[in-house]
């Protein structure tokens, strides 16, 4: 029972940690979004939109080519995010686990 408790305990605090880390790792992953033409919101005239192929486009508006860049608005949040946790981390003396709870707001 008592390597169970420990392993457990061990599994818990990687969450804990690795918590942090998902917030780089998606900024990242934002980016490569920008290649693959996914991960866009609604149709826009904005100086900023990004141009999706008519095969990555919707179905019901293959004739519109302009989108808000929706990564492009996460990437930054994401980063900022991270960057945010370590600071804290640094600036408030956090113990273990309690990034998370500044983490979780975060996301949503």
């Amino acid at each position: 029972m008592d390597r169970l408790q420990s392993a457990w305990g061990e599994a818990a605090s990687l969450r804990r940690r690795g918590s942090c880390g998902t917030h780089p790792g998606t900024a990242i992953g934002r980016i490569g979004n920008y290649f693959n033409q996914e991960l866009y919101a609604a149709p826009t005239t904005l100086p900023w939109a990004v141009r999706i192929d008519s095969a990555h486009r919707p179905a019901d508006s293959p004739d519109i080519g302009l989108y808000h860049p929706t990564f492009l608005y996460e990437a930054p949040w994401c980063a900022g995010v991270f960057f945010l946790l370590i600071w804290a981390k640094k600036r408030c003396s956090l113990g273990s686990g309690q990034p998370l709870a500044f983490h979780v707001p975060a996301v949503g």
